[in-house]
């Protein structure tokens, strides 16, 4: 399984997950797509516009669980997350959960950001990283 958690702009709340259901860790193939490579489990996206002083700043936090299903699968294990001009993404999380609920997270120094392209002052930028020990 894998997991991410990602902030832009502020810490926001974003509560607690429920535990991957011993039927989720079960799941080798879903019933509407049996070729699937994985599939995504739970997502999850909240806005809120907060008020910072003079400023009015709106905070998206994005959580998603997957769940890789075969070895073509892996290659979902690279994420890239996007950032233009105006946006700043911070407070990344994610972790892969194994086959036998060891929990191992992304090390903060392993996620990295992207110039992707510039024209004159306007950069296109994204994050990149890998889940580790991503297996099937």
């Amino acid at each position: 399984m894998l997991t991410l958690c990602h902030a832009a702009k502020q810490q926001s709340e974003t509560g607690d997950w429920p535990p991957i259901t011993p039927d989720e860790k079960k799941l080798t193939r879903v019933e509407q797509d049996p070729d699937a490579d994985a599939v995504i489990l739970r997502t999850e996206r909240v806005g809120k516009i907060i008020r910072k002083g003079a400023d009015t700043v709106n905070v998206m936090t994005f959580h998603w669980r997957l769940k890789v299903l075969n070895e073509r699968g892996k290659r979902l294990a690279e994420v890239h997350i996007p950032a233009q001009k105006f946006s700043r993404v911070d407070k990344i999380q994610a972790h892969t959960v194994k086959v036998d609920g060891t929990v191992i997270p992304v090390n903060p120094d392993q996620i990295f950001q992207k110039l992707v392209s510039q024209i004159g002052g306007f950069k296109r930028t994204e994050w990149v990283f890998n889940f580790p020990a991503v297996e099937p």
